[in-house]
């Protein structure tokens, strides 16, 4: 599994003090990325898709069909949490030099060679395209070369149906970049032509742009995480499934708030933050916890109007979802802790029902099935408890003893602070019992660092501070949150290891 986190002594960090609305929060302002499209038919299969009706499945925005709910760029755009704007320029149809039959009876690189034949012909019937519009993966595994380069055939050929990378240096663009990682699928159902399904495309682009491994068990034993993930859903109908949150998480989309004990914490559903726990003594085994609702694009399979999806994850497995015995020594690296003890998906029973969805009245600990355990079968003192649907499209849940209501004057739960490893530290907000407040941040000697004002009377959806820690060593700061109308004082330690 690829992971990519950015550097946790960055000099400069980012305070977000965050009153959550009905669409979550934004962290970072929309980044508009571009990819490619290649289309290619062959002789014995035409042209099937009009190059307008392609452009319309990949870049519309209200765009739908009568079995296509969202297009791909909608579709990103609401799973990265409003993160990114993700189109792609469209260019064919390039006719194949050998039929589609010869082609699948191939072996699986001849894909190579319809990409890059396609490229060069591209290059060719555009001599003046800009080459440096197109966006650049900058993760240490792809080596700077383009983000998102897709190849749409109008048949399932060999090597259609997924990621590929090219040998390094095997195609170099005009301007210099390289085409390394390369979708390849067909946007048609492989048994019926008529019907235009987006789930490929979607899991396929989430492998070659971000890294995001596949969850569903390669020998259809189980279902992995079923329809709780694109990387394992494959729903037959249009609707594609969502990101999942261990995924939108790496792709820096959201962010995470560490859950200690006793205390209570707040998620947006389908919004920018996600709680985990981490085993203290191995920290690539952790619960990760996020907020969903089956209204939101992607969710239609969630199985509940809303609730807590759970995930036990162990980035030390290397067989991905593979091994589904639920053992110390045989387990799935992404799993969901499924409510009803059933363990539908490992028995490969559905991909995903009701019975799987933490909601009011759901408790999840040492002593309920499943259980809190770690896979060593260890107590992880995870313990939750009294969830609740807020009326401001949040859940809120506890971890061990806390009050589940709305927090009143100097409750220990009316902010929470945290750092989220990519240098930022984040104030949440949640129901605090003042409007107008002073932040300040103080150093372990003493020295205030930041003082400043904001006001939450409007429902204000973000301030942002910002300020260099240049020069400074000290890791551990107070964050104080003063209440200016009540005597409410509340101060909080972070550690920005």
């Amino acid at each position: 599994m690829v992971k990519s986190h950015a550097p946790t002594n960055m000099l400069r960090f980012f305070i977000f003090v965050i009153f959550i609305t009905s669409y979550g929060t934004r962290l970072h302002g929309q980044v508009d990325l571009k990819g490619l499209v290649l289309l290619i038919d062959f002789a014995d299969d035409p042209m099937d898709l009009p190059v307008a009706r392609v452009d319309s499945l990949m870049n519309g925005i209200t765009y739908t069909e009568d079995d296509v709910p969202h297009t791909i760029r909608n579709y990103y755009m609401v799973q990265s949490r409003d993160s990114i704007s993700l189109t792609h320029k469209i260019f064919g149809y390039y006719r194949a030099p050998e039929t589609a039959a010869w082609y699948a009876d191939q072996e699986w690189t001849i894909v190579y060679d319809l990409l890059t034949d396609a490229l060069d012909s591209m290059v060719a019937q555009n001599p003046d395209f800009d080459w440096d519009q197109l966006s650049i993966n900058d993760k240490p595994w792809a080596y700077e070369s383009f983000l998102s380069i897709n190849v749409v055939t109008t048949a399932w050929v060999a090597g259609s149906g997924g990621t590929h990378y090219l040998p390094d240096g095997d195609w170099v663009a005009p301007n210099g970049v390289k085409v390394r990682a390369f979708t390849s699928q067909a946007l048609t159902s492989p048994w019926d032509p008529t019907f235009v399904r987006l789930f490929v495309i979607a899991h396929e682009i989430g492998h070659a742009a971000w890294g995001f491994p596949d969850t569903y068990d390669y020998d259809g034993s189980s279902y992995g995480t079923g329809f709780y993930s694109v990387m394992s859903g494959n729903q037959l109908a249009g609707e594609v499934e969502p990101i999942g949150g261990p995924f939108f998480v790496d792709a820096g989309w959201a962010s995470v708030i560490d859950i200690e004990p006793n205390g209570g914490y707040t998620l947006p559903i389908d919004g920018k933050l996600v709680a985990r726990y981490v085993n203290p003594s191995n920290p690539n085994e952790y619960f990760l916890i996020e907020a969903c609702k089956n209204s939101t694009p992607g969710n239609a399979a969630f199985p509940v109007e809303k609730g807590l999806v759970i995930w036990h994850i162990d980035e030390d497995v290397t067989t991905f979802n593979t091994l589904e015995n639920r053992t110390l020594s045989e387990h799935y690296a992404y799993s969901i802790e499924q409510k009803d003890g059933l363990y539908d998906l490992e028995n490969g029973v559905n991909q995903g029902d009701a019975g799987d969805i933490y909601v009011e009245g759901s408790l999840f600990s040492s002593s309920t099935n499943p259980n809190s355990n770690w896979w060593n079968d260890e107590a992880s003192g995870l313990n939750i408890n009294s969830i609740e649907f807020l009326d401001d499209n949040t859940i809120r849940f506890c971890n061990g003893t806390c009050v589940a209501s709305t927090p009143e004057n100097n409750s220990e739960n009316s902010f929470q602070v945290y750092d989220n490893n990519k240098g930022e530290l984040i104030v949440q907000t949640v129901h605090a019992p003042s409007d107008n407040y002073t932040l300040e941040i103080i150093n372990m000697l003493g020295a205030v660092l930041v003082s400043e004002t904001f006001n939450l009377a409007d429902h204000q959806v973000m301030n942002t501070f910002s300020f260099s820690l240049a020069g400074l060593s000290s890791d551990l700061y107070i964050v104080r949150l003063i209440g200016q109308e009540t005597e409410f004082v509340q101060t909080k330690k972070v550690s920005l290891n």
